[in-house]
């Protein structure tokens, strides 16, 4: 489970913004040990013009700074959670006005 709040929020067209994000672990499984986080526009197949820098503050805490979405549409946010030697991708949807 991964869960994240925007700062500021909402979100803005071309602002930058900054996010807190808190992955859990599934149950039994060890904790998270790194997270890559992107954001990509699948109906205009592009990203981001920014690459976010990604900070583990601990016990699955990270904070994510520089990004900016650039343009209205249908966003996805794509979390890469390392745990363990392997990586599982979960993905949030974001509606932008």
């Amino acid at each position: 489970v991964v869960v994240y709040a925007p700062t500021p929020a909402p979100i803005a067209v071309s602002k930058h913004f900054a996010m807190d994000i808190v992955v859990c672990a599934k149950p039994g499984a060890p904790a998270p040990q790194g997270l890559r986080l992107d954001a990509v526009m699948p109906e205009h197949n592009h990203g981001m013009n920014y690459k976010p820098g990604v900070i583990a503050l601990g016990k699955g805490r990270y904070n994510a700074d520089g990004l900016m979405l650039h343009m209205p549409g249908r966003w996805d946010f794509v979390f890469d959670v390392q745990t363990g030697g392997a990586s599982e991708r979960v993905t949030a949807s974001l509606a932008l006005k």
